[in-house]
This record gives structure tokens, sequence and C-alpha cells, in this order.
């Protein structure tokens, strides 16, 4: 079977303003991949990127440690702070923008 889709971006938002999810957080990501009823659908061809969207909250010294594990996971984080945090977001899923 020929793969409908090669490339799945899975974006998880978790704008909360306390720790709530926090866990949630950090099990998820490359556990996805695993875990999901969709992959047997996709093919064996396919790659899934991951991002979140988080709030300031997350920028806190005792988050550092969850934000490094994230990066090793290549699991991409957007801060809703962020000035351009759109764009981010839009180029991360191939939508093009001017700059």
């Amino acid at each position: 079977m020929e793969n409908l889709i090669e490339n799945l971006k899975d974006l998880n938002i978790g704008n909360r303003g306390t720790g709530a999810g926090v866990a949630n957080t950090n099990k998820s990501g490359k556990e996805f991949e695993q875990t999901t009823d969709i992959v047997p659908f996709l093919g064996e061809n396919f790659s899934v990127e991951y991002g979140f969207c988080l709030c300031d909250f997350f920028k806190q010294p005792k988050y550092k440690k969850m934000l490094k594990v994230l990066d090793r996971q290549e699991i991409r984080v957007f801060f809703a702070s962020d000035q351009d945090y759109f764009n981010q977001i839009l180029r991360w899923v191939g939508i093009p923008i001017e700059d």
C-alpha cells in the first residue's frame, strides 16, 4: 500500500497557567508513534514530528530539564509569548509566509 501521508505533524497545545499536565507533556512525543491507532494506517515509510505550544510558566528553572528532554527527542517547543509565535508555527507546518 502506498503511503497517503509522508510527514505527520502533531502539535499539542499546553498553554496552562499551572503545572497541571506537565507529566503528560513530558511523557508525550515519541511515545505517540508507538501507541497511536493511526500508525498502521499510515504505512511504514512516514515520519512524525512533534511540537508543543507552551505558556511562559514552562520557562521557570524547574522545567529546564523537561525542555532539554523535549529537545533531545526532537520535539519542537513554541512559546505563546514569543513575538513571532504564529509565524514560527506556520513555518514549522510548511506554510510559506512573508517575513
